[in-house]
Order: structure tokens, then sequence, then C-alpha cells
């Protein structure tokens, strides 16, 4: 396990209706942060307190000198309120990278399909952004389940490359709605597929995309609130 250090706040900026980004560098700038796989994640706490929580890593694995972490806001919360007052400046404490289960092999070459609600978005980012870096013509398809366009972590700068489904107007993913998107991706016994958000949602989408084709080793999972 990495011990605990101090972490500088060098940008804090809100990026959905419900989500911030915090941008961090070392405290102590004679320092590195060790490197991240994508999909990996830090825990984070204020110092001298003992409240401590999971946050992946937004930031893909060729970034250097800095992390970002996408917290999301959740009412009557413990430690995301404190974290969302927090400015330019101020210090957390981090450890990590921590996990070895949701983690994209910087060796596979595609196809990736990865599919995310909610907070969910944030170590699929990494891992998208991660994999584009490498494979910018790698097959790769990126769905997102949100209430909204509001819900969804940098939407305007990703509603290009993504798929959606807003719940509140189309309802929630099936069958159909993943067949038409990914059919040809899970016909493919190369494809990895990554799902991320919460349990029930998490617990649908493996259901789907193995019965769809996607082998169960190839599917990777990691539950958010």
């Amino acid at each position: 396990m990495y011990p605990w250090r101090k972490a500088k706040i060098v940008k804090t900026f809100q990026v959905a209706a419900d989500m911030k980004s915090i941008i961090v560098v070392p405290a102590d700038m004679t320092e590195e942060f060790p490197p991240h796989r994508a999909g990996q994640h830090f825990e984070l706490c204020l110092p001298g307190t003992n409240i401590i929580r999971k946050y992946s890593v937004v930031s893909p694995i060729h970034t250097k000198g800095e992390l970002e972490f996408g917290v999301q806001l959740i009412e009557n919360g413990e430690l995301s309120p404190k974290l969302w007052a927090l400015e330019v400046g101020d210090e957390i404490e981090i450890r990590g990278p921590i996990g070895r289960s949701f983690v994209w092999d910087e060796a596979h070459t595609g196809p990736l399909v990865l599919i995310g609600a909610g907070s969910g978005i944030t170590p699929i980012l990494c891992i998208y952004n991660s994999f584009r870096a490498l494979y910018p013509e790698g097959g790769c398809v990126f769905i997102m389940s949100a209430k909204d366009a509001s819900r969804i972590m940098y939407y305007e700068k990703l509603k290009d490359i993504l798929i959606t489904r807003f719940t509140k107007t189309e309802g929630r993913m099936d069958r159909e709605f993943l067949k038409t998107h990914i059919g040809t991706f899970a016909e493919n016994p190369n494809t990895m597929c990554y799902i991320s958000g919460p349990d029930n949602f998490v617990d649908d989408m493996v259901d789907i995309v193995s019965d769809l084709g996607i082998h169960e080793d190839n599917i990777r999972s990691e539950r958010f609130i």
C-alpha cells in the first residue's frame, strides 16, 4: 500500500450539475505521484480527519505531474461537500493508486466497449482518453446513461463521441438499445467491456452484454453510488 501524501489543489471547477473536477499536484514539488493505470482510484481525505473516500482518476495515463478527480456531490455526504468547498491552494491527502480488477491493459488494442452511469464516468473517461492516445484508430464505443445531459461530466466536450440514453425522457438502457450500438463489437472475441455505475445498473448491463456475446472473462465492472 502506498503511503498517504499531501496534494495541493491547482484547479477546481464544476463539470456537471452534481460533479466537480479537482486537479491536484504534489504539495512537495520535489516528489512525484506514482504512475496510475487506466481505471485505478485513490483514497482521499482532508488533513486532520479520518473520513476517507475512494475517487477514480480521471486523468489519462500519459498525464504527468498532476491528477484529476471527479467528485460527485452527495447530499448529506461526509466528505464530498467539503471537497466541493475547497479552493485553489488548499491541501488534501491522497493514497494510491489502488485497484487491479477494473484496469485497462495498455497492450489491448481494442475493440473496447465502455458503459457508464452517473459518477461511474470517471474511470471510464480515463480509460477512453488513455486508449485514444495510444490507439487513435482503435475500435471503441462510449455509452453513458444519465437523467439528462446536465448530469454527464464534460458533456459539451464529449457529446460528439458519446452514445447517450437519458432516462428522464428515454427510459433505461435495455437489450435492444445495446444491441444496436455494440452488436458488431460483441461478436469480436477480442472485445473488452468496462461497466461502471450504481449496483443495479451494473448488474443489468453485465447480464445484457453477456447475453449479446461478450465473454464473461472480458467484462470488468466497478460499482459507484
